[in-house]
């Protein structure tokens, strides 16, 4: 907590200031706002705050945004004070260099926690194999594979461990983000989503929300593109890999390439990081969690 309050260091001032170029003042008179998603990632910002000025230019617009970072909501009355809007964090001062207003956080509680707990039960008693966590639906928006997808990756297992509590912990966060980010749409007219990433709770639920509600949204987190207008048919900041069979049978040296990059790959079910997976800090295939493997369907 102390860490995100810290006060910034020359290299982030240096950056805010930098940053500054696409700053938008909040202007009451304005009915639309872009909402911009505020990471800790220098290079996505970049091109957020880039996209985000665009698109407020152009439509007349308020840029607010939403802090992408999650953490465990504190228990006492000092520590909630200072994790909430009150007190700005590095992150919310770097967002605010080119964005007129924080709106909400990830870590933000919907104000009905009743109506969270209702929901968390429901899907909790609908789990009874793995598959059932893929279903996961909050009002008709299928939100299942990104609470799989979050598990594997900060878990860091293979496998869905349905008996695990932080699964349940996985989804009482992705209902609270939810409400609030469905609330904040509403509330503020957002008429564009500005995010890095489609994957994950904290990146995949704004996305779908908006589209839901057909609102325009742009990745920047693609490497094939500098910004990839995301569809409602497959919400991905990736190219659609239902595709890929069909582009590779295109190629004439398809089955060359698939004998050079299959002992690549198989390396990883290895746990060997790559650069592909350098983000991992261990690899969810290391020897310890594959013994974890015996007896998973």
């Amino acid at each position: 907590m102390l860490k995100r309050l810290r006060n910034a260091s020359t290299i982030q001032k240096t950056f805010i200031e930098k940053l500054s170029r696409y700053k938008i003042n909040w202007d009451t008179q304005k009915k639309n706002v872009i909402l911009a998603q505020s990471i800790s990632d220098y290079e996505s910002c970049i091109k957020i705050a880039a996209v985000a000025n665009k698109l407020a230019k152009e439509q007349n617009a308020n840029i607010g945004i939403y802090s992408a970072e999650y953490f465990t909501n504190p228990k006492s009355f000092i520590g909630k004070y200072l994790s909430s809007s009150k007190v700005k964090s590095n992150l919310d001062k770097i967002g605010l260099s080119f964005a007129g207003k924080v709106l909400y956080r990830n870590n933000d509680l919907h104000n009905d926690q009743t109506e969270v707990d209702s929901v968390v039960l429901k899907i909790m008693q609908g789990l009874k194999t793995k598959k059932d966590v893929l279903a996961i639906e909050i009002e008709n928006i299928r939100i299942g594979d990104l609470v799989y997808d979050t598990y594997l990756r900060y878990a860091n297992k293979p496998q869905v461990d349905l008996k695990d509590p932080y699964l349940r912990t996985l989804i009482e966060q992705s209902v609270n983000i939810f409400f609030v980010c469905k609330n904040q749409i509403k509330l503020h007219h957002v008429t564009a989503l500005v995010t890095s990433y489609c994957t994950y709770i904290y990146h995949g639920i704004a996305v779908r929300l908006c589209l839901v509600n057909k609102i325009p949204v742009y990745s920047i987190g693609a490497y094939y593109s500098l910004v990839h207008k995301v569809l409602d048919i497959y919400p991905s900041h990736a190219n659609d890999h239902f595709l890929f069979h069909k582009q590779f049978k295109q190629l004439s040296n398809g089955e060359e390439l698939l004998k050079t990059h299959k002992p690549l790959f198989e390396k990883r079910f290895e746990g060997i990081i790559d650069s592909a997976t350098a983000y991992m800090k261990e690899s969810a295939f290391s020897g310890e969690v594959n013994r974890e493997l015996n007896g998973i369907e």
